[in-house]
């Protein structure tokens, strides 16, 4: 088991390594929690390796400054977090712009 951690550490130490060295591309493939999809779980803002995620006015929300873009929000860490348990956290870039705006969940 604790060679398990150690790999999820490691892997998750190069992911965050590797994004101080990569291109962001802002607001194209930023990170955003629905507004309308979240239940204010806060399992999101634990397991953000960078801190990201807070709760501001009642409502989750992703710091594009300090998000790094890893995905365990979404996807998990294959460890011991599934990502987002009502899916609530998506990828602007995996959607239109005409079909999913910020304005169609009042943000």
């Amino acid at each position: 088991m604790n060679k398990i951690k150690i790999v999820v550490i490691i892997i998750f130490s190069l992911i965050f390594v590797s994004s101080l060295f990569s291109k962001r591309d802002y607001p194209e493939n930023a990170y955003h929690i629905s507004e309308v999809e979240c239940v204010k779980c806060e399992d999101c803002i634990s397991i953000c390796p960078v801190q990201a995620i807070s709760i501001q006015s009642g409502r989750a929300v992703i710091d594009q400054e300090k998000c790094i873009q890893c995905g365990i929000c979404v996807n998990g860490n294959f460890y011991d977090y599934e990502g987002c348990p009502v899916k609530a956290i998506w990828v602007k870039s995996q959607f239109e712009e005409d079909d999913f705006t910020d304005e169609s969940l009042g943000e």
